[in-house]
């Protein structure tokens, strides 16, 4: 193994180590200080955010895993309809192989919504956020995605 990589490594899990630590150390500090000291709504937004980080992150090594899950499920999907096509198994094999690959498609699509989820953790714990009335409309979004009329009749004409 290349040690690049196993400092890399080394580093990332150190990382996670600290994270978790400030976590614990922001939450004892939080719940243990005295409550009129200025560092605790800090401490309070520190762990916020390492935590959402750290979920980010984790949760981005299990989309990479899942997205690899997916490829051999679909790669296994293909051999099983070269099998049958040239008449080596049953439907029975593809049929298992599709169920297998759908799964592994909803699951990766399951993630991405944990992904999504938890992506808001770290903007709220900056200050950000959101509101419905900060959103654009329907029809600004569906006019943003109309393509410009300039270019509609140069496209009819081909």
């Amino acid at each position: 193994m290349n040690h690049m990589v196993l400092i890399r490594r080394l580093l990332a899990d150190l990382s996670l180590w600290l994270i978790v630590a400030g976590a614990f150390l922001s939450v004892y500090v939080a719940t243990f200080a005295v409550p009129s000291t200025a560092i605790v709504p800090h401490l309070g937004f520190v762990a916020a955010l390492w935590l959402g980080l750290a979920a980010l992150r984790i949760l981005a090594l299990e989309a990479d895993q899942q997205a690899r899950a997916v490829a051999a499920a679909e790669h296994l999907l293909a051999l099983a309809k070269n099998r049958y096509q040239a008449g080596i198994t049953t439907y029975l094999e593809v049929v298992t192989a599709q169920s297998a690959a759908l799964s592994n498609q909803r699951a990766a699509v399951q993630l991405l919504t944990r992904r999504m989820a938890a992506s808001v953790g770290p903007v709220e714990a900056l200050g950000g956020g959101w509101r419905e009335s900060d959103l654009p409309s329907r029809d600004a979004i569906l006019a943003r995605g109309s393509p410009p009329a300039a270019a509609a009749p140069a496209a009819a004409t081909r």
